[in-house]
């Protein structure tokens, strides 16, 4: 066949009218950051073992620390509240404040003089070590209570295992017993107290029965139960006073009754008279009638026309007639002598007189009041001061008892014993956190590592970045002895291996950029930088187009850095710069691969003195030319991009250009400038191979376990001459 086209699709330019936009990298994911491990699982390993072995030599390095452990209960003294308010209780004794008596108990443990009183016994002689001891005390001894209880749990660390326990019970002893000495005290003072102010009451009552004693010699009219005379007298004035007025009352109503029936005077009225009876009866009945009226009027609605009412009233007025009737008859027109008057004028002459005394006796006990309240109020006092001297009595029997009864404040419920083992460090635990930082600062570094990395790795991240499409991945090659053409990879030596499929798959996408009237013939394979693998690339993807059939020559480029030096035997100078300069026509120039009928390489040559601007002369762009008429495939190895201009020329002779990019070499920013460089000098750009991928390339292929991985012997290769044109084709 003359050419290859593509079979399916419309037919496109390789690199249209493509702008340069910036494309952001896809930020990093967790699946960046397992990748990172496994490709620095060594890095992380060597800094595990060497903080984890530094951890452990710390660990193993720290003192051994004993710990002894008692229990002690602080008792609060339990005196009543009464008793300790009387008795005067000293504030760390009164129950209301056990709460605190108890925290401050505990609290005193750390006492300075309690403790240096302990060193005493241990280092009678030696100061610092007395001080050091001090120190290790203070800083080691802890208290936690048992919660819901009095009970607490002392411990004292030590790096002396032999005396830790006898340290702690020292002390704890001698706190418990300045502690019951502390309370004996608080409550000698107490009783002292008590005793004082016993003697200090009984005196004040002495005083007051003094002022008793002289107040009633000065006022006679006082008794000695608090009785006064003259209140007594004013009683009794009163009491007659009040019986002489009843009987004044009495008087003057037997006056008025006289009047009324002048013959019925009180004790000698007539009482056999026959018209007394009957003019009772009718009093009686004219009462009785006015009663039934006054019902009737407040109960009755038509009062006035109401027939009983009119009955009632006429009998009532009849009644009232036969009263006058008899009042006005001969028979009570009579007077006796009025004795009744008499009786009253003397009542009145009495009851003025009782008054007039009464006024009498009532300013006199006014006048002594302020003495007889004086006296009231020393009564009350002395009263309650007896009380108080009472209940201070006995209350203070019972502290004494109570006292006497009373608990040591702090006892030792179990004492320390000598430990066994040190308390601390746990050398197990030490070593498993040491282990586990360990891992920590390996994995951080990594992490670290990958997040501060901006190497592109992964085709997704290129492609992004750089907006142009991946030809395809190629993996990291196996090296063996069947994979080796002078200094590259051979991947027609393991022709049904992944790499060789990665460089078919790279064909295949220069395959779905041709078109029908002008197919890809001359492709340019570049890079960036040197060192990402184009002479490789550029070789192995000859290879797959000459296993496909088609005609294809290699041409190295680089006239900087020669690299298919050695693929053929001859002479190693002779090559493309002996053509350009017409020492050597191109047939002879020209050598074919043994193993593949269907390539030839043609060689940098000599290149001694050749200036670098021979790459853009006419000469090898005749030469191009005449190479694309000759073959189906012209690979061009060209010089990396940045920083020389080898490539950006080379890219204007070429129909597409393959920039090769090595996975986890570069950032984005150099492979955008070598893509703007290429772009300004109207190269078009097929797209990009990520070349050496060592992660995750099982996404980007299919593995056969029926796959032939062992490499066919290769024959020595041999020099050739230029092969016959394809027909239709000129040879010049």
């Amino acid at each position: 066949m003359d050419r290859i086209i593509a079979a399916y699709g419309a037919p496109h330019s390789p690199t249209p009218a493509r702008t340069s936009a910036i494309v952001g990298v896809p930020p990093k994911t967790g699946l960046d950051y397992v990748r990172a491990l496994r490709r620095r699982w060594w890095l992380a390993l060597m800094v595990a073992v060497a903080v984890g072995g530094l951890g452990m030599v710390l660990v193993l390095k720290l003192p051994s620390i004993y710990q002894a452990v008692a229990e002690i209960e602080v008792v609060p003294p339990q005196f009543d509240g009464q008793l300790s308010v009387i008795v005067e209780t000293p504030a760390h004794l009164n129950r209301d404040n056990s709460e605190q008596f108890v925290l401050n108990k505990v609290a005193q443990l750390r006492n300075k003089t309690l403790i240096d009183e302990v060193v005493r016994q241990f280092e009678p002689s030696d100061p610092a070590a007395a001080a050091a001891l001090a120190a290790e005390i203070s800083t080691g001894l802890t208290s936690k209570r048992i919660p819901g209880t009095s009970l607490f749990v002392v411990t004292l660390d030590s790096r002396d295992q032999d005396r830790v326990a006898r340290l702690l019970n020292t002390l704890l002893t001698a706190a418990a017993n300045r502690a019951y000495e502390e309370g004996a005290r608080g409550v000698n003072a107490s009783i002292t107290k008590a005793e004082e102010t016993l003697r200090e009451l009984e005196r004040q009552v002495e005083q007051v029965n003094q002022a008793q004693s002289k107040l009633l010699v000065e006022a006679p009219y006082l008794a000695a139960n608090g009785r006064n005379f003259l209140e007594d007298e004013v009683l009794g004035l009163k009491s007659v006073l009040l019986q002489k007025k009843v009987r004044l009352d009495d008087l003057v109503h037997e006056q008025r009754l006289a009047q009324l029936w002048p013959h019925l005077r009180t004790g000698t009225a007539r009482s056999d008279h026959p018209a007394a009876g009957t003019l009772a009866q009718l009093y009686q009945l004219k009462d009785q009638l006015e009663y039934q009226l006054e019902y009737l009027r407040r109960t009755v609605r038509s009062f006035r026309n109401d027939p009983y009412v009119k009955l009632l009233s006429q009998r009532l007025g009849d009644v009232l007639d036969q009263i006058e009737a008899l009042q006005a008859s001969q028979d009570f027109a009579g007077r006796l002598p009025d004795l009744a008057g008499m009786q009253i004028h003397r009542a009145t002459e009495e009851i003025r007189e009782l008054e007039e005394q009464l006024a009498r006796q009532q300013v006199e006990l006014r006048r002594a009041a302020p003495q007889f309240q004086t006296y009231l109020g020393l009564m009350k006092n002395r009263e309650e001061l007896e009380l108080l001297i009472g209940h201070l009595r006995e209350n203070l029997v019972k502290f004494k008892q109570v006292a006497a009864t009373l608990k040591r404040p702090i006892e030792i419920t179990q004492r320390a014993i000598t430990p066994l083992k040190p308390a601390r460090p746990n050398r197990v635990l030490g070593f498993g956190l040491a282990a586990l930082f360990a891992l920590v600062a390996g994995v951080g570094l990594v992490i670290a590592l990958e997040s501060c990395d901006r190497a592109i790795k992964a085709p997704e991240q290129l492609s992004a970045g750089l907006a142009l499409p991946i030809l395809g991945v190629i993996p990291r090659i196996r090296r063996h002895a069947g994979v080796c053409r002078g200094i590259h990879l051979w991947t027609p030596g393991i022709p049904d291996s992944l790499e060789a499929d990665a460089f078919r798959n790279v064909r295949a996408g220069l395959l779905g950029l041709e078109w029908s009237d002008r197919p890809l013939v001359t492709i340019l394979v570049t890079s960036p930088k040197a060192g990402d693998g184009k002479s490789t690339v550029a070789l192995n993807l000859a290879a797959a187009c000459a296993r496909a059939g088609e005609r294809t020559i290699l041409v190295d480029c680089d006239l900087r850095r020669p690299s298919v030096v050695g693929l053929l035997p001859g002479e190693p100078n002779v090559g493309l710069v002996d053509v350009l300069r017409g020492e050597l026509p191109l047939d002879h120039a020209i050598g074919a691969d043994p193993e593949l009928d269907n390539l030839d390489v043609l060689p940098a040559g000599e290149l001694g003195g050749v200036p670098i601007e021979v790459l853009g002369s006419r000469e090898l762009r005749d030469l191009l030319g005449r190479l694309a008429r000759d073959y189906h495939r012209v690979i061009l190895d060209a010089p990396a991009v940045l920083g020389l201009a080898d490539g950006r020329i080379l890219g204007r002779l070429a129909d597409a250009t393959v920039l090769v990019v090595r996975a986890g070499s570069h950032e984005l920013l150099p492979l955008r400038r070598a893509k703007e460089y290429l772009e300004q000098s109207r190269a078009k750009i097929a797209g990009v191979v990520f070349n050496d991928l060592c992660e995750d390339f099982h996404h980007w292929s299919c593995d056969y376990s029926m796959r032939r991985t062992e490499p066919p012997r290769l024959k020595p290769p041999v020099r050739r001459r230029l092969a016959a044109p394809a027909p239709g084709t000129a040879a010049q």
